[in-house]
């Protein structure tokens, strides 16, 4: 179980070094600054924090408001959204891997309940010009 956590992780920040990689040179000292205003300054109700502190948390969708009455955990959603989105990948041809395409496959039998839905909308306050879903979804599962 570590050992596969550990993996998924290296391969997500291999996945983001390689994104980064593919922008302008002088640009990654932007995408840190837009990481730590968005780790630092969106903090309180509104903040990405308050989905998942305490672990336990769950963010309602449809109110925005904290709801634990439901059995559900923000975190858990988080991580079955990016596993969903990322085990689909076919790096012979290219195509797939932790793209937030989710978003378009939640039709698919393996894809059932709101875990995507809900990851989605709550990534889809903290998205700019900066930061794409993918990013994200890959943020929140870091």
């Amino acid at each position: 179980m570590m050992r596969s956590s550990i993996l998924a992780i290296y391969t997500c920040l291999t996945v983001l070094n390689l994104a980064v990689a593919q922008l302008l040179p002088d640009s990654q000292a932007l995408i840190v600054h837009e990481l730590e205003h968005y780790y630092f300054d969106y903090t309180g109700p509104a903040g990405f924090k308050s989905g998942i502190i305490p672990c336990t948390n769950y963010v309602d969708s449809s109110t925005g408001l904290p709801d634990n009455t439901l059995g559900r955990q923000t975190s858990a959603q988080w991580l079955r959204a990016a596993f969903h989105d990322f085990v689909t990948a076919d790096v012979a041809a290219g195509t797939g891997g932790l793209d937030a395409s989710i978003g378009f496959e939640t039709f698919h039998p393996d894809n059932v309940g709101v875990a995507f839905n809900d990851s989605l909308f709550f990534f889809s306050f903290f998205i700019n010009d900066k930061a794409s879903s993918k990013q994200r979804l890959l943020e929140h599962t870091i």
